[in-house]
C-alpha cells in the first residue's frame, strides 16, 4: 500500500477546503454536519494531517459528495486546479 506523502496530504486538504467553501459552510459547520472537531478539519485543510477513509467519507457526505467523486479527476470543482505550491 503506497504510503501518502506530503504533497497528496496538501491535495487532499485543498479539496476540502474547496468543496466546504463551494457549499457555503464555515469549518464548524462542516465539522458539526460530520461530526468532526473544528481543529481537525483545519489541520486537514491546512495539510497537517490526513483523514482515515471513514473521516473522509464523513466528511464529503456532510457536503453530498461522493468518496468517487472527490478522487476523480473530472470533478467539477475545478479550483484547486489553479492552486501554486511554492518550493
Amino acid at each position: 500500500m503506497k504510503k501518502l506523502n506530503n504533497f497528496d496530504i496538501t491535495i487532499i486538504g485543498a479539496k476540502i477546503k474547496a468543496l466546504r467553501e463551494e457549499c457555503g459552510f464555515s469549518m464548524r459547520e462542516l465539522a458539526s454536519r460530520a461530526g468532526v472537531a473544528v481543529s481537525f478539519i483545519s489541520k486537514i485543510e491546512s495539510g497537517k494531517t490526513s483523514p482515515t477513509i471513514m473521516t473522509l467519507q464523513k466528511i464529503l457526505e456532510a457536503m453530498k459528495v461522493t468518496v468517487v467523486d472527490f478522487f476523480n479527476d473530472n470533478h467539477k470543482n475545478s479550483s484547486t486546479d489553479n492552486i501554486i505550491f511554492k518550493r
